[in-house]
C-alpha cells in the first residue's frame, strides 16, 4: 500500500492548525465561549491528534490503530456540532474542524487505508459519547457575561407549574431586595432540551461562560447566600 496523497497530510496539518487557533483562543481571555470555554483540553488533544494522522497519512502501512485514531475523531466531531445544533449555539472553528476532518476521513476510506465497517462503527459510537457529553457545556455558553457590578440568574418554568408561580408570586421580591444587583430572566424549560429536569430551575451565569445550578429554587435566603457564594461576594 502506497502512502496517502499530499493532499490528506495537509488536510490533517490543515486541521492542527485549526485545533491550534482554537488552543489559543481558549488560552485567551473573552474567547469564544460556544463550547462552554471547557478549557484547554480538546484543542490540546485534537492538535497531537492531527499531527500524529498526518504523519501516519504518509506512511506505507498506518495500521490499524491511525484508522480507529481518525474515526474517534470524526465522531466526536459529528457530536460536538449536534450538541451546537441542538443548542442553537455555534463555533465557526469547531465547523471547520469538523468539515476537514470528514473529508480526511472519506479520503482516507477511499484510498483503502482503513476497515471501512469498523471505522464507521467507531465514528457512532464516538458521536453518541460526544454528544452526551458535550451537550451540558455547550448549553447557554453563548450567553453574554454579566455586566459590571450584575449578577445573571437565568429561572426556568413551565406553564402550569405551582411551584413556578409561587417563585415569581413570593420569591422573586424577596430576592431583588436581598440582591439589588441580580439581573433576573425567565426562560421556558420546554427550549432547554432534557437539561431542566424539574422546574423551577435556577441557573447562576457566571465571567467566562460558566454556569451553576442553584439548590432550594424556592428559599430567596438560600438562594441569595448561593448567589454570593458563587460570585465571590460573600
Amino acid at each position: 500500500m502506497t502512502a496517502s496523497p499530499r493532499w490528506l497530510g495537509g488536510l490533517l496539518l490543515a486541521n492542527a492548525a485549526v485545533c491550534l487557533g482554537m488552543l489559543g483562543n481558549a488560552l485567551l481571555p473573552g474567547g469564544c465561549g460556544a463550547c462552554g470555554r471547557t478549557g484547554t483540553v480538546l484543542p490540546a488533544a485534537g492538535l497531537v491528534v492531527y499531527l500524529v494522522l498526518a504523519w501516519a497519512s504518509r506512511r506505507p502501512l498506518p495500521g490499524r490503530p491511525a484508522s480507529y485514531l481518525l474515526a474517534a475523531a470524526a465522531g466526536v466531531h459529528l457530536g460536538l456540532v449536534a450538541s451546537m445544533v441542538v443548542t442553537s449555539s455555534f463555533c465557526w472553528m469547531c465547523a471547520a474542524a469538523a468539515v476537514l476532518c470528514w473529508i480526511c476521513l472519506v479520503g482516507w476510506m477511499l484510498r483503502g487505508r482503513g476497515p471501512v465497517w469498523e471505522m464507521g462503527a467507531g465514528v457512532a459510537m464516538a458521536g453518541a459519547a460526544a454528544f452526551l457529553a458535550a451537550v451540558p457545556l455547550v448549553w447557554l455558553s453563548q450567553e453574554p457575561d454579566p455586566g459590571p457590578g450584575k449578577t445573571r440568574l437565568l429561572v426556568f418554568e413551565r406553564s402550569g407549574c405551582s411551584a413556578c408561580e409561587s417563585f415569581r408570586r413570593s420569591v422573586k421580591p424577596r430576592l431583588l431586595q436581598i440582591v439589588p444587583e441580580l439581573d433576573l430572566e425567565f426562560r421556558p424549560a420546554e427550549g432547554a432540551v432534557w437539561l431542566v429536569p424539574s422546574t423551577p430551575m435556577l441557573v447562576l451565569l457566571r465571567p467566562g461562560g460558566r454556569k451553576v445550578v442553584l439548590d432550594q429554587p424556592l428559599d430567596p435566603g438560600e438562594i441569595a447566600r448561593q448567589i454570593r457564594q458563587h460570585s465571590g461576594t460573600n
